[in-house]
């Protein structure tokens, strides 16, 4: 199964906290608090959202593979594969706080 978003819509992975860590000088601090925004990766988003006023699609904020911050309460979640415990996020545009550039995503193994 894959989502396919429509209009301006984002479908985003949200990340763990310890998933972003320091990178060209930036630091982010692992404690959190609650209302502290989300980290999240985008894995995909609709064509974008067709001006009403002159029919063309206005251009998205976001690309798949954007480091975004997200609102914490923001979205939809959708469970895609319960056994594999795989949970995407669809948000609007307005649930997108920034862009994160200069840091550096670790992986690590499930469980772990």
């Amino acid at each position: 199964m894959e989502l396919k978003p429509v209009n301006d819509m984002i479908v985003v992975d949200k990340l763990p906290q310890d998933a972003v860590k320091q990178s060209d000088g930036r630091i982010f601090l692992p404690n959190r608090t609650a209302g502290e925004p989300d980290f999240a990766v985008v894995i995909a988003v609709g064509p974008g959202r067709v001006s009403e006023g002159t029919g063309q699609t206005m251009p998205r904020i976001c690309e798949p593979g954007d480091l975004v911050l997200v609102y914490p309460a923001s979205g939809h979640p959708v469970t895609m594969d319960p056994r594999a415990n795989v949970v995407h996020w669809v948000l609007n545009p307005g649930h997108v706080m920034c862009k994160v550039e200069g840091v550096e995503l670790t992986v690590r193994e499930v469980g772990a």
